[in-house]
This record gives structure tokens, sequence and C-alpha cells, in this order.
């Protein structure tokens, strides 16, 4: 009997604590998506300077997905958004790229939307020729 007592608050306290645990992975993974979209914007400008060559960095909509690639043949990475989140852009038919020279073609904004409806934004500044993430 004492038991099933025990059994019965241990599972009564993973209903409350479930929602909670879930809604903190999504926050952690949504934190690190939008880390690792940062660091391939600079990789991506700095593979430009490397290769002295033009890089493309391409999000699809539909696939939900960012492509970096030198040709569209291959591309160098293809970044898949997690699960339940939306990306939005403000680039012209979402594209935009580095020069040789690794400066941006144009300025924008893209913004990461999380499952519980919090919005992380990244804008990106031509800042002296080169750009700058905010």
């Amino acid at each position: 009997m004492e038991v099933l007592i025990t059994l019965a608050i241990i599972v009564s306290a993973c209903f409350v604590v479930m929602p909670q645990i879930q809604h903190t992975l999504q926050d952690i993974q949504g934190r690190q998506y939008v880390d690792e979209l940062t660091f391939n914007l600079y990789m991506a400008s700095n593979t430009a300077i490397t290769r002295h060559a033009a890089i493309n960095f391409i999000i699809d909509p539909a696939t939900k997905t960012y492509i970096i690639s030198q040709t569209a043949v291959r591309p160098l990475k293809i970044v898949p958004l997690p699960p339940d989140f939306t990306l939005y852009n403000t680039f012209t038919l979402s594209r935009f790229s580095f020069n040789s020279l690794g400066h941006i073609s144009k300025s924008g904004t893209i913004q990461v939307v999380f499952p519980d409806g919090k919005v992380k934004k990244l804008t990106l500044y031509m800042a002296g020729g080169r750009f700058f993430a905010q």
C-alpha cells in the first residue's frame, strides 16, 4: 500500500514537472540554434575572404533550412531548423552573399520564432563594409 502511494506521488510529480522540462529544453535548443546561426554567418564571411570568392547564404522557408554555398551545385553547409521553430527574414528572395572581402551584400533581419512564441532577432548591419550581428 505504501509503495502504491509513493508511486502515485512520483507519477503526479512527473506530470507537473514534464511540461516545464520540455519548455526548458526548447529554450536551450533555440538559443543553441541562434548561436550556431551567428557562428555560421561569421564563418561564411571568413570563408569568402579565405577563398577569394562570393559565398551565398540562402534561407529556404519551404525546407526550413539555411544553406551556405559557394556555388549552387555543392553547398558548404545545410542547417535544418529545430522542430516546431519558425524562421523569418527580411532579405529579398531570402538570400544574401558575402563578397571576396567578406562584406555582406545587404542589411536585414533574421527572426527565429520559438514554439512558445518567443522571438530572437539577428539583425545584420553593413558596418564599414563588414557585417555586424546584433
